[in-house]
């Protein structure tokens, strides 16, 4: 029994490492806590579509990896309905309400999903977590999640392009990429580079946190967090478990599916939330709550389901 859990935590425990070392950085100004724009960026623009690469090429397709994304958008407007709820019961602002609404709805699928599947998995997953990641948490985020933020935020003028924005993430490039090139073999010294910077996903985007943390927004919405840890974390994977159950039955992907959903608040919800100035403080709060809370629900989920 304590081996299953530790199979579970040690990777958590390590991302919690991390963020930790971005807080004392900042605590102790040797990074100031705006480091974290630039470093979100190179997360957004070169670790992860690296990543993400990886992932797909090579990596064999089947019909099931459809009923994958099918689970994922099933489950969305449910989330959202009691995102919506939860927001109305608390009276929250309306940048508070964006912000709940990204937290609850969305998860990090790809920055904590994929190391943690690959660790806890193994490779022959991680096409899983990819199509569970791109066609249904980027592709929602963009359809569903972006204009959320503008309507709950400010979207500064700007008009919303679905396409366009689809087209800007640059992890759905990687996932092109590897497609196209699927049958060609690359140079060893571009696999070589693809493998180092795919490598630095996780351990950057988990400083990223550490640096935009806010330990005071905890005080004040407790009730909130709560809430928002029950739906992200219990009711989404449940929910999930339920319908690829049915759409897939058990097995080993429709475990990997209900992994995927029982992830902490996703990171982009932390670029979201700064384009459309909602409340970004209290968002990268809830990432790094909802990491440590995982800690618990990931293997006990995982336990008691399977």
């Amino acid at each position: 029994m304590f081996d299953s859990l530790w199979f579970y935590l040690e990777p958590l425990l390590g991302f919690a490492l991390l963020v930790g070392i971005g807080l004392v950085l900042r605590a102790t100004k040797v990074v100031k806590s705006e480091a974290s724009q630039p470093l979100n960026n190179i997360i957004t623009y070169v670790a992860l579509p690296a990543f993400v690469f990886n992932a797909i090429y090579g990596a064999e397709f089947t019909f099931d990896l459809l009923k994958v994304v099918a689970t994922g958008w099933i489950i969305l407007p449910v989330l959202l309905l009691l995102a919506w709820l939860l927001s109305r019961l608390l009276k929250l602002s309306k940048a508070l309400t964006g912000a709940t609404m990204l937290c609850v709805a969305f998860a990090n699928s790809g920055y904590i999903g994929y190391p943690l599947t690959l660790a806890i998995f193994g490779a022959n997953a991680m096409p899983t977590s990819v199509f569970y990641d791109i066609f249904v948490t980027v592709i929602s985020l963009v359809l569903v999640g972006i204009p959320l933020a503008a309507y709950y935020g400010s979207s500064g003028g700007r008009r919303f392009n679905p396409l366009l924005e689809l087209l800007r993430m640059p992890a759905v490039w990687g996932l092109v990429l590897a497609v196209v090139l699927r049958g060609f073999v690359l140079p060893e010294v571009l696999a070589n580079v693809i493998d180092m910077l795919a490598a630095t996903t996780a351990p950057l985007i988990m400083l990223s946190v550490g640096l935009s943390l806010s330990p005071r927004k905890v005080v004040g919405n407790l009730r909130l967090i709560l809430g928002i840890g029950i739906i992200r974390l219990l009711i989404a994977p449940l929910l999930a478990f339920v319908v690829s159950l049915l759409l897939l039955g058990s097995g080993l992907t429709q475990q990997i599916v209900t992994f995927e959903a029982s992830m902490p608040v996703v990171m982009l919800g932390l670029v979201l939330s700064q384009r459309y100035k909602l409340d970004t403080p209290f968002v990268a709060t809830m990432i790094f709550i909802s990491i440590c809370l995982s800690a618990i629900t990931l293997p006990a989920l995982q336990l008691l389901l399977f």
